[in-house]
């Protein structure tokens, strides 16, 4: 009715020998199947649309598939004598039923998290998988752009089988409005998307009610939704949110035996990891 149109389900000529590439949907294009043979023939086919990577999942009857927290330098020890950030006890985290964990991977002010690829390594070594999180200051397209290729390096030769995602959240950014931080969020997952990666939104619950297009935000993206305390249940609106709820950080409290700090702690419905391989996704 709008006058967009597609062509699909084509019939390729015979008397080619064809190698077949796919190209991933991203949140505002197709992904689709080229098909090219060594005589320069080419057609395209078998679209396929970023709703079928992005599987509908929510809180309200939904089982938690995993146990996961997130971790950022501010969860290390630092060795008085060195001044260096000690690291944690991964064996001991995956002891007491912890399935991932979501590591900060840097920020538009300070770079590279300086326990990210420590981290990484002591997740990875242990058993646990592994998703990430880039914190963004950015206040225009060109900048929050830049904080996507930046990611893009930190990311560069490793696995996750979790989410990559932009925290959208800081308080100097309200101002910007609903319809540019819109255009922010999508520039930046976008971005992640193009390049293979499964890009996803996370905020908390006073952003996702006061200050983002929710409506927007929920029916493009999958969604790390933060509200504490914790509940057994989130107060979920799925009429207003929709059902992109991929994980809930449902305590900022969390604790683990042995361990000397406090952590985010949080459920997910989804299973990333089969989803990433099933893709070829964040390096999959």
């Amino acid at each position: 009715n709008c006058s967009y149109s597609y062509e699909s389900d084509l019939s390729a000529p015979s008397g080619h020998s064809f190698e077949k590439t796919l190209h991933l949907p991203t949140a505002t294009s197709a992904g689709y199947t080229e098909y090219t043979c060594e005589c320069s023939y080419s057609y395209r086919g078998d679209y396929v649309y970023y709703s079928d990577i992005l599987e509908s999942a929510y809180c309200s009857g939904t089982d938690v598939l995993a146990r996961g927290i997130d971790v950022s330098r501010w969860n290390h020890q630092i060795d008085a004598a060195s001044g260096e950030y000690l690291p944690l006890d991964w064996g001991a985290i995956k002891a007491q039923g912890v399935d991932f964990v979501i590591l900060k991977a840097g920020s538009t002010k300070s770079g590279i998290e300086p326990t990210f690829l420590m981290d990484y390594e002591g997740a990875r070594a242990a058993g646990l998988e592994i998703g990430v999180y880039y914190y963004t200051y950015a206040t225009t397209i060109e900048g929050i752009r830049a904080d996507a290729e930046a990611l893009m390096t930190y990311l560069e030769g490793k696995k996750f089988e979790y989410p990559i995602y932009l925290d959208l959240e800081d308080a100097s950014l309200e101002a910007l409005g609903k319809n540019y931080l819109s255009d922010m969020c999508e520039a930046f997952i976008v971005t992640l998307q193009e390049n293979g990666y499964y890009a996803a939104l996370y905020s908390n619950h006073n952003w996702l009610t006061y200050i983002l297009d929710s409506a927007k935000m929920f029916s493009l993206y999958d969604v790390w939704y933060a509200r504490y305390p914790l509940t057994d249940k989130p107060t979920w609106n799925e009429e207003k949110y929709g059902k992109q709820l991929g994980m809930w950080q449902y305590t900022d409290s969390g604790t683990v035996q042995g361990i000397d700090t406090v952590f985010d702690f949080n459920y997910v419905y989804k299973d990333y990891p089969a989803l990433m391989r099933t893709w070829g996704l964040n390096g999959f």
